[in-house]
């Protein structure tokens, strides 16, 4: 596995457990957080 591809799912992973049970995030934190994470996902995936 390549570096992009584990951020990219670590990030969506604690966005997501973070969002729902530990502080509700601001949409203006937590959209542009996301999109990245699935860019970096989507970057990953085309380096394998």
């Amino acid at each position: 596995m390549n570096w992009c591809l584990i951020i990219g799912i670590l990030l969506n992973c604690v966005l997501i457990v973070v969002n729902r049970f530990i502080y509700k995030l601001p949409d203006k934190i937590q959209f542009p957080l996301l999109i990245l994470g699935i860019v970096l996902l989507i970057i990953g995936l085309v380096k394998l």
